[in-house]
């Protein structure tokens, strides 16, 4: 091994990037649903 990146990736899909960058905007944080 060669100490090269070692990490994890994920894909995140627009939209929900979308919705979370215009609730940070508007309210200042992420509005999430509530179950139960």
């Amino acid at each position: 091994m060669t100490g090269g990146y070692v990490g994890y990736s994920f894909a995140v899909p627009s939209n929900t990037v979308r919705k979370i960058f215009e609730d940070i905007i508007e309210y200042g944080d992420v509005q999430k649903g509530l179950l139960g």
